[in-house]
């Protein structure tokens, strides 16, 4: 590690201190990024056949899904995880404090990659549709079964995606400008910092994380609330999905918004291979 590198310890505190990755230095937040995609592809690794036809996901990716968890979900005692990750460490510092840390996300990065492989691994001893079956001259599974899932599962899934919509609808229309500006750069992947952002959301950048973080938690405390009698795990699948329904709401949102055409022009013009110009940069 040089002079200039941040210590793992450090990047953690700093996150912790911050609240928001994006808020963090580069380097703090590549090491945390690379930490949660290093113990994410190790645990889809070890799950073997339960999981080879997932991708084990990106660092960026396995990083959000940490996170997500982190707001959505609570302890049995119903305290947040991340309030719970670092009263794991007390008085402890150095290396001793890093354990306690990363030992905590670890737990926590568990659960995360249970719940992915749950939703989109198949179950174990079960043939995919694609193979072909002996003696039929190439047909595979998929042309001699019925099509789709379970009525059931697909009943089940819809109800779960309507209520997420209903959640996410009544929260974003209650949303002020600035966490519509905040949640519509965070759809497109961008972070939420900047003049430009500064200027189209009529804050700082601190306030607009702050804000940003209040109406996720608050959206998932209330469907915790709404949802506390049904079976386990539904509150928080509702919850998820939600959080999804709201990137779609802010993006279509944001797309009307002349203040924020720029930063669709980034994304659209990167995805294209185009020029295009940082969100801070005025056209001559």
């Amino acid at each position: 590690m040089t002079a200039a590198e941040p210590s793992a310890e450090s990047a953690w505190r700093q996150w912790h201190a911050r609240c928001a990755l994006t808020l963090c230095d580069a380097d703090s937040a590549a090491l945390l990024r690379g930490f949660a995609g290093r113990r994410a592809s190790s645990m889809v690794r070890r799950l073997g056949r339960l999981a080879e036809d997932i991708p084990a996901p990106e660092p960026r990716d396995a990083w959000h899904l940490f996170e997500t968890h982190l707001v959505t979900a609570r302890t049995r005692e119903g305290k947040r995880y991340k309030d719970w990750l670092f009263a794991r460490v007390g008085a402890r510092s150095g290396a001793e404090a890093l354990d306690a840390i990363q030992g905590g996300a670890t737990l926590i990065l568990r659960d995360v990659v249970r719940e992915m492989i749950r939703h989109e691994a198949r179950p174990p001893d079960t043939s995919s549709l694609a193979a072909p079956v002996p003696g039929t001259n190439g047909l595979t599974l998929a042309d001699l079964l019925p099509g789709g899932t379970s009525p059931s599962d697909e009943a089940e899934d819809r109800d779960l995606e309507a209520l997420a919509r209903r959640a996410a609808d009544s929260r974003f229309a209650a949303a002020d400008r600035r966490v519509r500006v905040g949640l519509c750069l965070r759809a497109l992947d961008l972070p939420l910092d900047g003049r430009a952002t500064e200027r189209a959301a009529g804050c700082s950048k601190s306030t607009l994380h702050a804000a940003v973080r209040d109406f996720i938690a608050g959206l998932a405390a209330g469907v915790r609330q709404t949802y506390a009698l049904e079976a386990p795990g539904t509150a928080h699948a509702i919850a998820i999905r939600a959080v999804r329904e709201l990137q779609d709401l802010a993006r279509e949102w944001g797309r009307s918004e002349k203040s924020l055409a720029r930063f669709f022009h980034k994304v659209e013009g990167a995805q294209s291979g185009g020029p295009v110009r940082s969100p801070g940069e005025v056209a001559t």
